[in-house]
């Protein structure tokens, strides 16, 4: 290294990281269980544990592969129990590291420094139509961008081939052909909060406003629809008119 000091290379051979890392671990969100819980996004961080802070007194919920960037919350139920037994409010945490930080292990040790913990809450609900695994686009996704959200408008009032409003980068009107690549050509699916989609809409840095607005029960409702969508790989569905023959 041209730095007195330091060395580009870690003792285990790997390219020394630039900074400490910062975990990130999503936005709130309700789903049934399991979730997918994914922390790809954080940065500089090759070292990953989630773990359960809080939750229902008496939930029968843990976190598979608790040690990797994508991790699951599930129930560890026995055969014929209530899922519903386990419904309502956890609070997760992701703690991070990489070569600069304490050894995992140490956690909970104080000595851990920067922004290497970040929470998110996820609410449990049996009673949810849909499953992540069972959403896909021409079924679930299309109708929310279609349909009156707030203030009586759709995302369609702009995004549309007849609408006025100049630079408009994606049609979501039906005349659009590519309508489904050009939604999922919106999604990062390694950070998926970092997600055009996602983040346009729930954000004043959008030519219409927010669209969604997660301090709401709807807003939170059709946030968490798009992310679990994306999390199980954004499907378009059996729609030949939509889909074609992909």
């Amino acid at each position: 290294s041209f730095l007195p000091g330091f060395d580009v290379i870690n003792p285990q051979g790997e390219v020394q990281q630039p900074g400490t890392a910062v975990a990130r671990a999503g936005r709130n969100r309700t789903s049934q269980a399991p979730v997918i819980l994914n922390g790809a996004g954080s940065y500089f961080a090759n070292e990953y544990q989630w773990q359960i802070i809080s939750g229902p007194n008496g939930h029968q919920a843990i976190i598979e592969n608790s040690d990797l960037a994508i991790a699951q919350l599930v129930l560890n139920e026995s055969e014929g129990s209530d899922p519903s037994a386990s419904d309502g409010e956890y609070e997760i945490q992701l703690t991070v590291g990489n070569s600069k930080s304490e050894a995992l292990s140490e956690y909970s040790n104080s000595a851990l420094t920067g922004n290497q913990t970040a929470s998110i809450t996820i609410t449990l609900d049996s009673t949810l139509e849909q499953h992540g695994s069972e959403l896909n686009f021409s079924d679930h996704i299309r109708p929310i961008l279609q349909t009156t959200l707030f203030n009586q408008r759709t995302c369609q009032s702009c995004h549309f081939s007849e609408s006025n409003v100049e630079g408009i980068p994606v049609y979501y009107d039906n005349s659009n052909k590519q309508l489904y690549w050009d939604v999922r050509g919106r999604v990062d699916f390694r950070d998926v909060d970092n997600s055009i989609l996602l983040r346009k809409p729930t954000s004043l840095q959008h030519g219409g406003g927010i669209r969604i607005d997660v301090t709401t029960d709807l807003g939170q409702q059709v946030y968490s629809t798009l992310m679990e969508w994306i999390l199980h790989g954004a499907p378009c569905g059996y729609d030949e008119s939509v889909c074609g023959d992909q």
